[in-house]
């Protein structure tokens, strides 16, 4: 079922009802309003809207100017009641039983039932109601491959705005952390340094860290100490054991060995080459 709305004046509120299907709605242009037993939803121009079988609704306080194109997509069985279980479509759309729980888990994904529309179905949608009555052979094929589009289009945007997951404040307290790291990585860290300054433990530190950076806390902290190093051999007159304790290494040994591993070279050959590249 299909169908088309034009309004230029204000019409009279629509009774409670349930619709004998799955309905979606096209806002065109202008307002409309349904009203839930728990909720009320406001869809304006660019809006898709949809409500399932056993959804009561009602049209809010009168129905202002607007333009919507709507259609009815049947379900499997008659689903006046809330199911227990996930609904799924008619079989005459031809969607396999996988297919089915994607599409309905995306549209029940989002509890508000509205998302704006993307161009597709923008046109989509009129372009099955336009067609309604078109009497061809082929039409039934047609209209069974443009439902199904409409559906695989929403479902698609339903997945599209759904919000972003939060973090769990453990994974942003480490995250915070990592991302100052690099204007404190001349302090002298350890693991139970860093772990502490997150109010973590150790073990679960380390795991966000390296979910974060993707390598170990004290790698990256050694490699952010290299590129500051790297930076103050080339540009200050520093000697090479000052700037190892600016850097945060404890023995000027120990950072001609790290400085070596990151980049090929001891600190005065990087120095010198650096220079003669000037």
């Amino acid at each position: 079922m299909v169908g088309f709305w034009k309004a230029t004046r204000s019409q009279r509120t629509l009774p409670p009802h349930k619709d004998p299907a799955l309905e979606i709605v096209l806002v065109s242009r202008g307002e409309v309003s349904w009203v839930f037993d728990d909720h009320t939803r406001i869809a304006r121009g660019g809006d898709v809207t949809w409500t399932w079988p056993w959804e009561r609704h009602a049209g809010g306080q009168g129905i202002s100017t607007s333009e919507i194109h709507w259609l009815q997509i049947r379900l499997a069985g008659k689903n006046r009641v809330r199911p227990s279980r996930a609904p799924s479509f008619h079989a005459g759309l031809g969607f396999s039983d996988e297919e089915n729980r994607a599409l309905v888990a995306a549209l029940r994904a989002v509890p508000q039932g509205k998302v704006h529309a993307r161009g597709a179905l923008r046109t989509l949608i009129p372009g099955i109601v336009r067609r309604d009555g078109v009497v061809t052979g082929l039409h039934p094929i047609w209209l069974r491959n443009q439902v199904r589009q409409v559906l695989v289009e929403l479902a698609e945007r339903c997945l599209e705005s759904r919000p972003a997951p939060q973090e769990p404040p453990t994974l942003e307290r480490v995250r915070h952390f990592a991302a100052r790291l690099s204007q404190a990585c001349g302090e002298p860290w350890t693991l139970e340094a860093m772990a502490e300054a997150c109010s973590l433990g150790r073990t679960q530190f380390a795991r966000h860290f390296a979910e974060l950076k993707g390598e170990t806390p004290m790698k990256h902290l050694n490699r952010l100490r290299i590129e500051a190093a790297r930076i103050q051999l080339a540009e200050t007159p520093a000697s090479i054991t000052e700037i190892a304790f600016a850097c945060g290494f404890g023995s000027s040994q120990h950072f001609a060995r790290v400085f070596r591993q990151y980049t090929g070279l001891a600190p005065g050959e990087f120095r010198l080459h650096t220079a003669r590249c000037r």
